[in-house]
């Protein structure tokens, strides 16, 4: 499996760090769970189908977490920055 792992890393270009990210590791625990004979999701599931899905997933926590901001009295900030290469890169904060 190590060998498996190592040649998507390389042939893909993912860095090596990216092993500690608790999604990788659960990610290699839940297709372990999953068994023999799982296909991986096609490029247009992930876009569109586990997309909308993470989508929905992050919307039910924002919105769960906007309730605490009325205790708080929270805003959201937002902050942009335009590199080298003319890519805006823009972060959105609650303060």
């Amino acid at each position: 499996m190590g060998r498996l792992i190592r040649k998507f890393f390389i042939y893909e270009s993912v860095t090596p760090q990216k092993a500690k990210s608790y999604h990788f590791k659960n990610m290699i625990i839940g297709t372990q769970q999953a068994g023999m004979g799982i296909k991986p999701p096609s490029p247009y599931e992930i876009r569109n189908k586990y997309l909308e899905m993470e989508y929905k997933e992050m919307e039910a926590y924002v919105n769960q977490q906007r309730e605490k901001w009325k205790t708080y009295r929270c805003t959201i900030m937002s902050d942009r920055w335009i590199g080298p290469m003319k890519l805006s890169i823009i972060n959105f904060m609650v303060y």
